[in-house]
């Protein structure tokens, strides 16, 4: 058995890593502080807060100046007198739910920000948000169900459900940095008209935007290889299509009820290998196709393709459109080959190509 002094050893020994860690309250906020750290999280808000709120970038605890670089768990969800937070650059992570139910209509983001947790913003007020450059992840349903009317997303990972029902959001634009959009990421967003995807998205998961009924303009990036099941379905609005030179995957009713298609531009210098049969179930019949010449044939034989009511030849002005301003060293003449969509390519192989600023079949 220990003998009390051994005891009392222990407790010294103990002591010091228990006060190591410290909350405290400032201005109404509560905070747990990391005195070796130096770091300060927000925990809590003991009464409601209302106004314009400023978190500050560092508190003092105990003659030490702690870094506030995160807002936690719950941390200051329900605030529903808050009209206005700001958040200062030290903050990298927004935990989950941590705004949930607030009314504030406006936030200010940090410019350092990495990680945004589930459901952070859920059911707020906000009408409109531009997230940093330095952002990591969107966690599942983070913005759902929120007042958004507008959004510009910079992250490499928009997860699950992150944008869903969003009823008043009508404009999004996916900055270049973003590589792949979640299941249901916009799901049932019925008042979005416009979205543009960015150059390094390359995976559109399920559901993506599965009805957004509203949806009139979608301009995808040049690196999607990939469009999950239901990505689009039931987009009643949408009547123009173009796919990129990258696409390679495209699957069940990925664009499945989207009654008002009227043109599908698909710049592949090959059939996608991985189309599926239903991909625009279920009809497309009174749809043209319009893809690179040399390939008419071999769209005609295979599904999902020959399901169009025409397939007709890429013109001189959808090709124009497809390369989309390839560079301005392509229109200096440069020698260099360029596909339809812009990208440099180092070897063509078999296909329909720009070099100095002409169409060139290779066959």
């Amino acid at each position: 058995m220990k003998t009390t002094r051994q005891w009392l050893i222990c407790l010294m020994l103990l002591f010091p890593l228990c006060t190591m860690a410290e909350e405290v309250v400032v201005n109404k906020i509560r905070y747990n502080a990391d005195l070796e750290s130096q770091t300060a999280e927000v925990i809590h808000t003991p009464e409601y807060l209302s106004g314009s709120v400023t978190i500050p970038e560092t508190i003092e605890v105990n003659g030490v100046s702690c870094r506030v670089t995160s807002i936690g768990v719950n941390a200051l969800n329900t605030n529903v007198g808050v009209t206005e937070f700001i958040l200062p650059n030290t903050v990298t992570k927004i935990g989950k739910a941590a705004f949930e139910g607030c009314w504030m209509t406006s936030i200010t983001l940090p410019s350092n920000l990495e990680t945004i947790g589930d459901m952070a913003f859920m059911d707020c007020h906000i009408r409109s948000i531009t997230l940093p450059e330095s952002l990591q992840e969107i966690g599942e349903e983070a913005f759902c169900q929120s007042y958004l009317e507008s959004a510009v997303i910079h992250s490499v990972h928009i997860r699950q459900n992150a944008f869903m029902d969003c009823d008043s959001l009508t404009t999004v634009v996916i900055a270049d940095g973003v590589k792949s959009i979640g299941k249901e990421a916009f799901y049932r967003c019925s008042a979005l008209k416009s979205v543009v995807l960015g150059d390094d998205v390359w995976y559109i998961g399920d559901k993506a935007f599965a009805m957004c009924k509203s949806l009139e303009e979608l301009k995808m990036g040049k690196s999607v290889m990939q469009i999950g099941k239901d990505a689009f379905s039931t987009c009643e609005s949408l009547k123009t299509l173009s796919l990129p030179e990258s696409v390679k995957n495209i699957s069940d009713y990925a664009f499945a009820g989207c009654s008002s298609l009227a043109d599908v531009y698909c710049y592949t210098t090959s059939v996608p290998p991985y189309a599926s049969g239903f991909a625009f179930s279920p009809s497309v019949s009174s749809a043209t196709l319009h893809v690179v010449e040399a390939l008419i044939d071999q769209y005609k034989a295979i599904k999902p393709w020959s399901m169009f009511g025409s397939i007709v030849a890429l013109s001189d002005a959808d090709s124009i459109m497809g390369i989309n301003a390839v560079s301005s060293a392509a229109a200096n003449m440069d020698g260099e080959w360029y596909s339809l969509d812009g990208r440099r390519v180092a070897q063509p192989a078999k296909g329909i190509y720009v070099k100095n600023g002409r169409k060139v079949a290779i066959k």
